[in-house]
């Protein structure tokens, strides 16, 4: 439907014939599918789960979430089939579902072509959104120490909720000649450019109460590892074992005595990179988007008609 007109779109949907098959990424989008299919427009849906939010301790947090996952019980209900992007989201939700489940996680980039590492580079990399559960404060809370030793700095790139209070404790900690904010990018030639820069990437979390990150599949680990660069990642995260198991980055609790004295070491030890990044590759190969993508529509095949 690339090639449509948006009129053109929405005839085909305004027209009295039924939809065969759609694919709801996310509760809003397969809610859109569910009433579609009962007004009897839709015959099947596959529900595309990608979260599944804790309630913290605010009372309005809590409605919004008892809300959500009402719906999202309905709409999981009624999908004829459910894609949990990780076994643990799946399990979670609603173990009666998991044999209707398929775990479809993010994927790497297969042919990305990246320029070759730098050995000489001390720069560490976030990109994403910055949030509370980031641990971007405990970062920047040992990074003149390993500036000052290491000659370490930090690019943080996007945009977020929590990125005045980063700005704020840089300004703090004097860390403004060794900080730099990039801000949010929209160009992907741009930043994948920055990451390639990198020496290693930062995918910690706080682990807080309405942390999601154990649960999901967050797509930081994937685009960095597209770009064939090693990364700084909490335990918690169910990719870290195969992060762990191939021995293809840093896994940590994100405490900042853990992370200081595992950047430590890396930072000071070339033949330690060399062969982390020898088992990125590894690890890349196995997250490829296209086996994963693969796998998952001809898995629609398997759905009864």
């Amino acid at each position: 439907m690339d090639n449509l007109s948006f009129e053109e779109i929405k005839s085909k949907f305004s027209s009295n014939k039924k939809i065969k098959i759609a694919i709801g990424i996310a509760l809003f989008s397969s809610a859109i599918c569910f009433y579609l299919k009962i007004r009897r427009r839709l015959n099947k849906y596959i529900y595309f789960c990608l979260d599944y939010y804790k309630p913290n301790n605010r009372i309005i947090n809590k409605i919004y979430v008892f809300f959500t996952h009402l719906l999202d019980v309905i709409v999981a209900y009624y999908s004829n089939k459910i894609w949990s992007i990780s076994y643990r989201l799946a399990k979670l939700r609603n173990p009666s579902n998991l044999n209707r489940s398929l775990i479809v996680p993010n994927g790497c980039v297969k042919n990305n072509k990246t320029k070759n590492y730098n050995f000489s580079s001390k720069k560490i990399v976030f990109a994403g959104t910055i949030s509370e559960n980031q641990a971007l404060l405990q970062l920047c809370e040992i990074l003149k120490k390993l500036n000052r030793r290491l000659g370490v700095t930090l690019d943080i790139v996007g945009s977020g909720p929590y990125k005045g209070l980063i700005e704020k404790k840089v300004l703090q900690l004097k860390l403004g000649n060794i900080v730099k904010f990039h801000g949010f990018i929209e160009s992907n030639d741009e930043l994948n450019l920055i990451i390639q820069n990198a020496a290693i990437c930062f995918s910690v979390w706080t682990k807080a109460i309405d942390d999601n990150s154990s649960l999901a599949d967050p797509g930081k680990p994937k685009l960095y590892t597209s770009q064939n660069r090693p990364m700084i990642i909490s335990e918690n995260v169910y990719i870290s074992k195969f992060i762990k198991k191939f021995d293809a980055g840093l896994v940590v609790n994100s405490t900042k005595k853990e992370m200081y004295k595992a950047l430590k070491v890396f930072f000071s030890s070339k033949s330690r990179r060399k062969k982390i990044l020898k088992n990125v590759e590894i690890i890349k190969k196995m997250w490829e988007s296209e086996k994963i993508l693969n796998r998952a529509f001809n898995n629609i095949n398997l759905i009864k008609q």
